[in-house]
């Protein structure tokens, strides 16, 4: 036989094999949440107040049923003698973080979730779940049901503020009452958008205010040619990534496309003062921003950078979506001509810009990721998003209240979350050093501490040590190809 012949045979009969395997084998458990349900004390330990930006020193703190109880300069005195005592000297007590901008996929309760838990992440707003892209119109995402295990414990994984299963990328005229119905019976509470640039000023305001009509938000992409002064954008909920606003804060005659030299002429063009009218118009109407840095401007550096095989989070990260991720970025790299390259690094430093400008007119800005888009890792890539908002020039508090407070005022539930104050919940993280001097400080934890349960930083290694195994796991890698092929 012909030797060309007989390698292609065999990649038939092999990739049958894994298929069938994928198809006819169980998967592992998921991880399941602690229940001891013991009142945890937190003896002598300082507490980063996120809101006066300050710390608080030699505090003690009672925590019963998953709330924070009491806090005092003074010992307390947990009542039962069984209680989870914690030694809080020179450690830094601060509210869980969140991560504004993930996705997920049908196997993230395996892949992902543990990560987010092990990284202090207790807490995830989803813009696009595994049906997001689907055009299967009977496609159902497990994303509820994930919800309501995380709830009653019986899965480990981090609570999710919002539903998106469908991406709203094409018009067909400005009539979108069969989406909003889709919604609906998905049980989303958001809709995302993502449309193109040609998209009419008229056409978006009509969006906007029939999700509105629906009782539904809107939330994403900004469309680059829009007249912005001609909208009323109370019913956007917020906007995603750092490139949404290149058109909007440039004096630039030429359409935005989302083409690397015509943002490079936009941000050629950059007008500081328009910018921030730009930003005191947005704030007067509450929208909230995410930019995205990591996956934005800063993935497209990243990606033409000639990759490091030994990159450390790479073993977290199932050889499916790895094979995805390097094709993604070959592919990208071969769009890129060397003018593009020499553009990245000025790309990247106006999106600092517009960040920094939109912290200092109050914009309520999100720290999110994109997870799990190329390179990055859920949990992990949530400290390099912070570090790029500290590089835009935004104080450590300021960075800090982007993953803290600020996701608890943007859904509303500031007074269950986003800071350790008595009465709210007790999701938080110990840290071995002060954030507020050293952000890095971030990535030191000692403790998390979810729904009532201390986790030691021996239980968080352990998480990603599953997550390690998991990923490398033949089941899962078979599962994987079966899914993306067939459902």
């Amino acid at each position: 036989m012909n030797p060309l012949k007989t390698i292609a045979l065999l990649i038939i009969l092999l990739s049958s094999a894994i298929l069938g395997f994928g198809a006819l084998t169980s998967m592992p458990e998921p991880l399941k949440q602690k229940s001891d349900n013991l009142p945890i004390y937190i003896h002598n330990v300082a507490i980063v107040d996120v809101i006066a930006g300050r710390v608080l020193l030699g505090q003690h703190v009672l925590i019963d049923d998953g709330r924070i109880l009491d806090i005092s300069a003074v010992e307390l005195s947990p009542e039962g003698a069984e209680h989870v005592s914690i030694d809080g000297r020179n450690k830094f007590l601060m509210p869980a973080l969140w991560d504004m901008h993930i996705h997920t996929i049908k196997n993230s309760d395996l892949l992902h979730f543990p990560l987010y838990i092990a990284n202090g992440v207790l807490n995830v707003r989803d813009l696009g779940n595994t049906c997001s892209w689907s055009s299967s119109q009977g496609c159902v995402a497990p994303n509820s049901d994930w919800q309501a295990l995380v709830e009653k414990k019986a899965l480990l994984g981090p609570m999710q503020w919002g539903q998106v299963s469908y991406h709203m990328e094409e018009l067909e005229g400005s009539d979108i009452t069969e989406a909003l119905k889709s919604l609906r019976g998905s049980k989303d509470d958001l809709l995302k958008l993502q449309l193109s640039h040609d998209t009419t000023t008229e056409q978006f305001q009509s969006i906007l205010d029939q999700a509105k009509n629906a009782g539904i938000p809107a939330a994403g992409h900004l469309p680059g040619n829009l007249k912005l002064d001609e909208l009323n954008l109370s019913n956007l909920n917020s906007i995603e990534h750092d490139r949404a606003f290149y058109s909007y804060c440039a004096n630039a005659a030429i359409d935005f496309e989302e083409r690397v030299s015509v943002m490079a002429t936009h941000t050629n063009s950059f007008d500081e003062a328009k910018c921030a009218s730009l930003m005191q118009g947005l704030k007067s109407q509450g929208i909230s921003y995410t930019p995205t840095h990591i996956a934005s401007s800063v993935q497209d550096i990243n990606i033409v950078k000639p990759r490091d095989e030994s990159k450390p989070h790479d073993k977290y990260i199932d050889s499916i979506t790895l094979g995805l991720w390097h094709t993604y970025a070959w592919l990208t790299n071969l769009g890129f001509d060397e003018n593009d390259k020499a553009s990245f690094q000025k790309l990247k430093e106006t999106s600092f810009r517009i960040s920094k400008l939109a912290q200092d007119n109050d914009i309520l800005l999100l720290a999110g990721t994109d997870a799990s888009d190329a390179y990055i890792y859920p949990g992990f890539s949530l400290y390099d998003e912070l570090a790029l908002l500290s590089q835009a020039g935004l104080t450590n508090i300021e960075v800090i209240r982007t993953a803290t407070i600020n996701p608890a005022k943007h859904v509303k539930a500031e007074a269950l979350l986003g800071s350790v104050s008595v009465g709210k919940q007790a999701d938080l993280i110990l840290l071995n050093s002060n954030p507020l001097e050293e952000l890095s400080a971030l990535t030191h934890i000692d403790a998390v501490i979810y729904k009532g349960e201390h986790y030691d930083k021996a239980e968080l290694e352990d998480m990603k040590q599953y997550t390690a195994d998991v990923a490398k796991d033949s089941t899962v890698t078979a599962k994987r190809l079966w899914q993306l092929l067939f459902e």
